[in-house]
């Protein structure tokens, strides 16, 4: 009922955008970072006394980018591998261009639990949204087993056809988890050799 109630509160402050004015020359970058909350929004994660802000993501475009994807992968015998099998991304969408002054403040949220084989995704796009929920496949009994995840944890650039890693997740039954930055660790997959399972998850726009 908990876990219910977080995903319906983390949904309702996805809608919660906040239009971006086009005098803040910051605002003419593209660029994807953790979600800048309100306090209002802060208050509403702390009724739940859960950690679930850092799978909500802002992103910022202007009128040259119009098509964005969230990909997911599951590494596979040391190799990033995209899941589901023969798809090149789990939820996609596009927008029309608009001019720089038009730009404005998206969010996407991401629930992923690699213990129970649940992924859970929204994409907010101005006035658009798009959901997404699925079972991963999991073969073993992952009950006794933890899960570490490492977020992204500051801005970061957009830029055409370039993957951005908003986060990793590893499922293990070890009792250390070794902490990589998605953007190192998704470029290292070796790094993760002897974990049960390893997750990532990137944004990727085009023009």
């Amino acid at each position: 009922m908990k876990k219910l109630l977080g995903w319906i509160i983390s949904l309702f402050l996805l809608l919660m955008i906040c239009a971006c004015g086009g005098q803040d020359p910051q605002m003419e970058v593209c660029y994807v970072e953790p979600a800048q909350l309100s306090e209002a929004e802060r208050q509403i994660i702390n009724l739940l006394g859960e950690s679930s802000v850092g799978s909500l993501f802002d992103f910022v475009i202007d009128g040259t980018l119009s098509n964005v994807s969230i990909q997911v992968y599951e590494l596979e015998n040391g190799a990033w591998k995209l899941w589901p099998d023969g798809s090149d991304s789990v939820i996609s969408g596009s927008f029309k261009a608009a001019k720089k002054e038009e730009s404005g403040r998206n969010r996407i949220l991401i629930d992923l639990d690699g213990k129970a084989g649940q992924l859970k995704i929204a994409l907010q796009e101005g006035g658009s949204s798009s959901k997404y929920e699925s079972q991963l496949e999991v073969v073993e009994d992952r009950s006794g087993m933890s899960a570490a995840t490492a977020y992204l944890s500051q801005r970061v650039p957009i830029q055409p056809n370039v993957e951005i890693p908003l986060l990793i997740q590893v499922v293990t039954s070890k009792n250390e988890v070794r902490s990589h930055d998605p953007a190192t660790g998704f470029l290292q997959p070796e790094d993760f050799a002897g974990y049960e399972a390893v997750y990532a998850v990137t944004l990727l726009f085009q023009s």
